[in-house]
């Protein structure tokens, strides 16, 4: 099967001086998360690097885990949603449809990955966490779903691959952006927040 990433339609935020300051808040905030996913996804492959010797132990251990967090994941949400590329779910994150620790649930799923030794497919993992912390951030602040989900993906990725030119590029492709200053700033806030830390070394 090929995996295309559907992206839904959202309605970007109007440029104004309190959005400003309130993307700027969140960005930094972003990239504080997107410095916490670094540090959980390193620290879980060293763990079990450190603790087991036996290099195939060190790849199936983890693997065991992944497939157990997963099942555990669908006996509780029916829907393996978690898993993969996840494009359905960061349609629904956008959509405002997913939990609120989606993000959480997701990165998980990515830590154990990487701990096993997987590697690739970390942009869109990424994108997902951050997207999911966005919608959370909107919710608790009656703030519009969809544009700190959408901007929440692409400062997690921007603080999370150190890559604030490419992100913001790779968001006006993604989710084109008509009028990008906002989603500039995202991307540059979280990268200046997220210090050196990053998925990759």
């Amino acid at each position: 099967n090929i995996h295309i990433l559907h992206i839904p339609e959202f309605i970007p935020l109007d440029v104004t001086v309190s959005n400003y300051l309130i993307v700027a808040v969140f960005a930094v905030l972003a990239g504080f998360y997107s410095r916490l996913f670094c540090f959980i996804t390193h620290s879980i492959k060293h763990i079990f690097q450190s603790k087991i010797k036996n290099e195939y132990l060190q790849v199936l251990v983890p693997s065991i885990i992944l497939l157990g967090v997963s099942m555990i994941t669908y006996a509780f949400t029916k829907s393996f949603k978690y898993n993969g590329l996840g494009g359905a779910l960061l349609s629904d994150i956008i959509e405002g449809k997913a939990n609120h620790v989606a993000d959480l649930m997701k990165l998980l799923m990515v830590a154990f990955t990487f701990a096993a030794g997987f590697a690739g497919g970390e942009v869109v993992p990424l994108l997902i966490v951050g997207a999911g912390f966005g919608m959370s951030f909107a919710s608790l602040f009656s703030l519009p779903v969809s544009a700190f989900a959408v901007l929440g993906a692409i400062s997690m990725l921007s603080g999370g691959t150190n890559l604030p030119l490419a992100c913001f590029a790779l968001g006006l492709e993604l989710f084109g952006y008509s009028e990008p200053t906002l989603l500039f700033l995202a991307a540059a806030l979280s990268f200046l927040a997220s210090g050196t830390s990053g998925i990759y070394n």
